[in-house]
């Protein structure tokens, strides 16, 4: 959803000042890439730490998760303040 909405005000931004598609996508790059190697480096460290754990250990694991949901809440406002409308576009494309 935040890739559809800056890609649109991207390409209203291009289309109002007359420039290129090929400078939208630029900027749109630029703008997404960071946070989308982030989401994507948090969901492999997941995946990976979950593939091999024995039935025991993934016990162990549900029993303590409050704790960890507890302990970590404040950093899991990342993904949920983020706000795609409110991202700074730059100057002209």
């Amino acid at each position: 959803m935040e890739d559809a909405v800056i890609l649109a005000r991207l390409i209203g931004k291009a289309e109002a000042e007359g420039s290129s598609m090929d400078a939208a996508f630029k900027r749109y790059d630029e703008l997404r890439r960071e946070r989308v190697m982030e989401n994507y480096t948090r969901a492999s460290a997941r995946w990976e730490g979950a593939k091999n754990r024995s039935w025991l250990l993934q016990k162990v694991m549900e029993l303590f998760m409050w704790a960890f949901l507890v302990v970590s809440w404040n950093k899991r406002g990342w993904g949920f303040e983020y706000d795609a409308a409110n991202i700074e576009l730059g100057g002209k494309l």
